[in-house]
């Protein structure tokens, strides 16, 4: 399942990327990808959403992975580190197919530094 993102992330819009990406958790999802391709600007209160998420994700055997084009976004998970954290692609296209590939084989997603 895509949710796909547009515009600014910041305090006054990650409620409602919190309850989209919920809501796809609540159904049940094997793998969800979260869209940035239309995002422009990503505050620090977009990132903790996105924190929040990926740890719901794997609380729910869910695969997340994040498409994120976009330099201002894409710099910003960079600069804190989070590049070795989120699964970052170009396109939902890469997305889909990492994920695709990822049903085929057996097991479930693991926190950071797990193994």
């Amino acid at each position: 399942m895509v949710v796909s993102v547009t515009g600014e992330i910041d305090i006054a819009t990650t409620a409602q990327l919190s309850e989209a990406l919920g809501a796809a958790l609540r159904r049940g999802v094997k793998g969800l990808v979260c869209d940035l391709t239309g995002v422009g600007f990503m505050g620090a209160a977009g990132v903790t959403t996105l924190l929040v998420a990926r740890r719901r994700a794997i609380a729910c055997h869910t695969w997340f992975d994040l498409v994120c084009p976009q330099p201002s976004p894409r710099r910003v998970i960079a600069i804190l580190g989070l590049d070795a954290v989120f699964s970052l692609h170009d396109s939902v296209a890469e997305a889909a197919d990492v994920q695709a590939q990822r049903a085929g084989r057996s097991g479930v997603p693991k926190a950071a530094g797990a193994r």
